[in-house]
């Protein structure tokens, strides 16, 4: 009894697998900036001391496909333009400054978004609360 309810249960395992569907991705076209020169020059463009942020993410998506990792309940108006572009997109986590709080004790509150063209033009987005 056991024998052929284990091998209906493989073939059934088997059946399914080849029954999987996939997709295809879109073409992606190739950046020209490696991901080291998308750090230097988000580095640049954020101009503070790299140990008062953390580094979150690096995406190379479409711009109306972007969506950051973190957000604190607002929007980014350019994300909201949809074009096909491919950008690079540097996330950061900032330390919000709370005077009640001693310097070794300060939180990461804020986000910083940094989205960097494929000709390395570099552009902090504006935040906007809602």
């Amino acid at each position: 009894m056991k024998s052929p309810l284990l091998t209906l249960v493989l073939v059934l395992q088997l059946l399914g697998h080849g029954m999987a569907a996939t997709a295809l991705l879109p073409d992606v076209p190739p950046p020209a900036l490696s991901v080291e020169q998308v750090l230097a020059i988000a580095q640049k463009e954020l101009g503070r001391n790299p140990n008062e942020v953390i580094l979150v993410g690096i995406d190379w998506c479409p711009a109306a496909k972007f969506r950051p990792r973190y957000t604190t309940g607002g929007s980014y108006r350019d994300l909201e333009s949809n074009s096909p572009e491919y950008c690079w997109f540097v996330t950061y986590l900032d330390r919000k400054t709370d005077p009640t709080l001693p310097a070794d004790r300060q939180k990461f509150r804020e986000i910083t978004l940094i989205r960097i063209q494929n000709d390395g033009t570099a552009r902090i987005l504006p935040f906007e609360r809602d």
